[in-house]
Formats: C-alpha cells, sequence, structure tokens
C-alpha cells in the first residue's frame, strides 16, 4: 500500500463516520445532547480546512470536507431548529 491508499482509506472513512449522527438527528427530528460550540468549531475547521485542500489539490480531502460540511450543517441545523412534535 501506498501513502495515497492511505489518504483515500482515512477520507472514506471520515466521508461515513458522521453520518449515523445526521441520520439520528433527521429521524429524531433534534440533535438535543450534542454540544454547540463543538458543532461551530467542527463546522469552521471542515471549512478552513477545505480552503486549504483545495488550494493544494488534495482530492481525497476535497470530498471529504465537503461532504462533511453538509453533514455537520444537518446536524448542526436540527440543533437550532428540531422539528415541532406532531400530534397523532
Amino acid at each position: 500500500m501506498t501513502a495515497d491508499d492511505f489518504l483515500w482509506i482515512g477520507s472514506a472513512a471520515l466521508l461515513i463516520c458522521s453520518v449515523p449522527q445526521a441520520i439520528q438527528s433527521i429521524r429524531d427530528g433534534h440533535s438535543r445532547g450534542l454540544n454547540r460550540l463543538m458543532l461551530w468549531l467542527w463546522l469552521i475547521g471542515m471549512g478552513s480546512s477545505l480552503v486549504f485542500f483545495v488550494d493544494r489539490e488534495i482530492w481525497p480531502s476535497v470530498i471529504n470536507y465537503t461532504f462533511n460540511l453538509f453533514v455537520a450543517g444537518t446536524i448542526t441545523w436540527y440543533s437550532y431548529f428540531p422539528r415541532k412534535a406532531t400530534s397523532p
């Protein structure tokens, strides 16, 4: 295996690691229990790193961080805007 292989493997793992939380936030209609400061730092870190990876043309990381911005954004959205409970 080459170093590039590890970059792709790591990027794929990071790409999918937050998906279960996003799915749970969507299903539950909220992201209660997740610290908002952590979510904002996650978004800022992802956005800042994405600028670097685009500049350096490190495409596995560009794909990973772009996707994770969407996922983290979804989780953060449900933190601030939980879905209203519906009456049965």
